[in-house]
């Protein structure tokens, strides 16, 4: 569970000079979430996540890693997020 980890102030630091700011709010405890345009700052545009070394999150990049190799997946992919985003423009979580 990473609500507020002892390395936090160091890595608030480095984020806030990035233009990021720590979501001390997020729902979730196994990360901590990072955001670049955290309301009411503005829009959200970039968000960060740091989870535990161990933390089945992880398993996330393994789908990444599919798309790595192979092309035309993550051809077929992105045709469908841009027609998603395109249906769903006002609607940032579906």
């Amino acid at each position: 569970m990473l609500r507020q980890p002892v390395f936090l102030h160091p890595l608030q630091n480095c984020t806030t000079r990035l233009g990021y700011a720590y979501w001390l709010d997020n729902p979730d405890p196994e990360w901590m979430f990072f955001v670049k345009g955290l309301p009411p700052n503005g829009p959200r545009t970039h968000h960060l996540h740091m989870v535990e070394p161990d933390s089945v999150l992880w398993e996330r990049l393994l789908f990444r890693d599919y798309l790595r190799k192979h092309a035309d997946e993550a051809a077929r992919y992105a045709q469908l997020k841009y027609h998603l985003a395109q249906r769903f423009f006002s609607d940032r979580e579906a």
